[in-house]
């Protein structure tokens, strides 16, 4: 009987070893199970940040290129209504000049956004002769004073 006591009494304390091992064990395998998420955590942070940052540059990239069409765009825009004013211009000085009899050169007549240098005449059909012609309010009658 005694014999079967000790026997006993050492499955138990080799069971009691095995399980604290089994313990000790699992514990291990969850502390490497848990560094090895938080470093896929962060390879997958990491590589979202990339592909966040590329899609922004290729955000800007396209808004670069749509505002340089614009402005591309209303260039010849532009250019095309300076042509248009200009040819306008022209018409109206040649009617002008064949109305009042007098050839007015209207190859000389352009359309312009640069500020005028000398001294600027202003003309119109309501204005006066006798008038300076210097301003918008004081235009001359004639172009030939």
């Amino acid at each position: 009987m005694k014999r079967i006591l000790v026997t006993l009494m050492s499955m138990l304390l080799l069971f009691g070893g095995v399980e604290a091992s089994a313990q000790s064990l699992l514990q291990k395998a969850a502390e490497a199970a848990k560094k090895e998420a938080a470093k896929k955590a962060a390879e997958l942070k990491e590589a979202a940040k990339n592909a966040a940052n590329q899609a922004v540059e290729g955000a800007k990239n396209t808004a670069t290129q749509t505002a340089e069409s614009a402005v591309g765009t209303a260039n010849q825009a532009v250019e095309g209504a300076k042509s248009a004013v200009n040819g306008a211009v022209n018409q109206a000085a040649g009617a002008a000049a064949d109305a009042a009899g007098a050839p007015i050169p209207t190859s000389s007549l352009r359309f312009s956004s640069a500020k005028p240098s000398g001294v600027v005449y202003y003309v119109s059909a309501e204005g006066s002769n006798r008038a300076d012609g210097k301003s918008a309010t004081t235009p001359l009658k004639d172009i030939q004073k």
